[in-house]
């Protein structure tokens, strides 16, 4: 998730757009690099990894994905699912044989749940994991998850009702930020049901690649990251826990390097 901080850094490549992979050296590994919430790809920190991925050698592109910044939020779960599937077949078009996700908060847990869900990946970084839908539900003392537990129960109580296809305002915690998204009900619980496909505490045992947790010390998730949710993949002498100085934002730029290093040991 991107705080309002973090929307002012942009960084150094242009918008790469869905789908499209712009000409980088021949290699079997590629990554599709995914923002968090409200973000942007044109973030400077993800750029810097990006720039760090490609320097060992991979592919590397990073797309504006429904959860933007401009997009926020665009349909449902499955069709970003359908948009990652898109930019991992240009990568095979142009080349690339081995297909990697990375992505910073909701994006570290859209990847993993494309992983279990659609499935062909073989590895991914999670960096500073966020939107978490069974904590937003389950944690209501924060008021901002009681706001979205009651949202989460008004779309459900919609598609008990048939309504599921209908519009309404709902609720969104982004670090600690109200969000309001107008959108389906249907798609909403797509993103936000703590029993759907985008629980990552869930997805996190039904995983069967490579993957690396990235943290940041100052980051809310950090002291339940690896009992709670990196203790739960299945055992792989190829996985990562990273853990670096550095807030929810700040952890992209401080594990750059750690990221690129990861991606070209398991391409």
């Amino acid at each position: 998730m991107i705080g309002r901080r973090s929307l002012l850094g942009f960084g150094l490549a242009a918008l790469t757009l869905p789908g499209c992979v712009t000409t980088q050296p021949t290699t079997p590994g590629a990554v599709l690099l995914m923002h968090g919430k409200q973000g942007m790809p044109q973030f400077s920190g993800l750029q810097r990894v990006r720039a760090e991925i490609q320097g060992q050698g991979l592919r590397c592109e990073a797309n504006e994905m429904p959860w933007s910044r401009m997009r926020y939020l665009d349909g449902s779960l499955d069709g970003a699912f359908d948009e990652i599937e898109a930019a991992l077949a240009a990568f095979r078009r142009a080349g690339a044989t081995r297909m990697f996700l990375a992505g910073h908060s909701i994006g570290a847990a859209t990847a993993v749940a494309y992983a279990v869900h659609r499935g062909g990946i073989d590895g991914i970084s999670m960096i500073a994991p966020g939107h978490l839908p069974k904590v937003y539900y389950e944690t209501t003392s924060i008021p901002l998850n009681a706001r979205v537990r009651a949202a989460i129960d008004k779309a459900r109580a919609m598609r008990a009702a048939g309504d599921g296809a209908s519009a309404a305002e709902f609720a969104d915690n982004n670090q600690m930020t109200v969000l309001s998204p107008r959108m389906r009900a249907d798609d909403y619980l797509s993103w936000f049901d703590p029993d759907g496909k985008l629980e990552v505490e869930a997805n996190m045992s039904r995983v069967s690649c490579p993957v690396q947790w990235v943290i940041g010390t100052r980051d809310n998730l950090f002291a339940s990251s690896k009992p709670r949710y990196f203790d739960r993949l299945p055992p792989n002498p190829q996985h990562e826990f990273v853990q670096v100085e550095a807030d929810h934002v700040e952890t992209l730029a401080a594990a750059a390097t750690q990221i690129g290093t990861f991606f070209k040991r398991i391409v």
